[in-house]
């Protein structure tokens, strides 16, 4: 039994096993006869070994769970948090609640393209996606993503850019729905972050500048024209940012209702912006 191997193995380390030997680690944990060779055992006490250094294990895996499905990740791209499959939930009622066709989705700074990915994997209507990001590492990522998950389509784009600046005429008009999770950390800050963060993954996705916003509100400013009238905007912010990106979203939104709603931890973590 796995036990047998690993005595102290403690469920943390339990993705490393199940990559190393291609099996569910609950298939794993009940196999009475269970046989690993040397060169695998080797291979997962190293990994446990550089996981316990602090290297983030999906890092080592080069996969991560995120909503309903697995995500290829590695240092070119932020590892997918708990906190931001909200994001996917919430477009995801918006587009049901309003009973909505034909969409124009675009997932901005979308990394390994997994919000954008997810939402147009469980949308339920006819739809365009594009996903962005001003890193060409983190796109080839995102492309390998999608041909995982979605497979070719004349309806996916996938665009290096500045925010909307690279954006084809024809894809920059009547977004229905504008999903983010930029960079929202301030500068100063980047250096106290927990060393599995700051030393493993990339500063480009995390770094938001002095304040931490200011992309946030640049994107703000761009998107408003290119939406279309009944749209979404919804965008994870730091947990401090609600209050003033609130008021500065509604200055330049006076015509929508804006909110900040909670994440799962009490914390203010989503901007939305969609019609009254």
């Amino acid at each position: 039994m796995l036990v047998d191997f690993f005595p102290q193995l403690t469920p943390d380390y339990f993705p490393i096993v199940e990559y190393v030997l291609g099996r569910d680690i609950h298939e794993l944990l009940s196999d009475d006869t269970l046989h690993i060779c040397k060169l695998d055992l080797d291979k997962i006490f190293t990994l446990i070994s550089k996981a316990k250094a602090g290297t983030p294990i999906p890092y080592l895996t080069n996969h991560a769970y995120f909503y309903k499905d697995t995500f290829q990740v590695d240092e070119r791209v932020l590892i997918p948090r708990p906190e931001t499959e909200m994001l996917v939930e919430k477009t995801l009622h918006f587009i049901w609640q309003k009973k909505l066709s034909n969409l124009s989705i675009c997932d901005m700074c979308c990394g390994c393209g997994c919000i954008g990915i997810s939402i147009s994997k469980y949308v339920s209507c006819p739809h365009s996606l594009i996903l962005s990001d001003i890193s060409p590492e983190a796109l080839q990522l995102c492309t390998t993503n999608v041909q995982n998950l979605l497979g070719e389509s004349d309806f996916i784009h996938i665009l290096p850019s500045n925010l909307f600046k690279n954006f084809p005429d024809e894809l920059v008009r009547g977004i229905n729905v504008l999903v983010s999770n930029p960079p929202y950390i301030p500068h100063p800050r980047i250096s106290k972050l927990d060393s599995s963060v700051k030393d493993y993954e990339p500063h480009l996705a995390l770094d938001g500048g002095l304040n931490g916003y200011e992309m946030v509100l640049d994107l703000l400013r761009e998107a408003k024209k290119h939406m279309a009238d009944e749209s979404l905007i919804i965008i994870e912010i730091g947990e401090d940012q609600g209050m003033i990106l609130r008021k500065e979203a509604k200055s330049i939104y006076p015509n929508k209702a804006v909110k900040v709603e909670k994440d799962l931890f009490g914390c203010d973590r989503y901007l939305i912006i969609e019609p009254n």
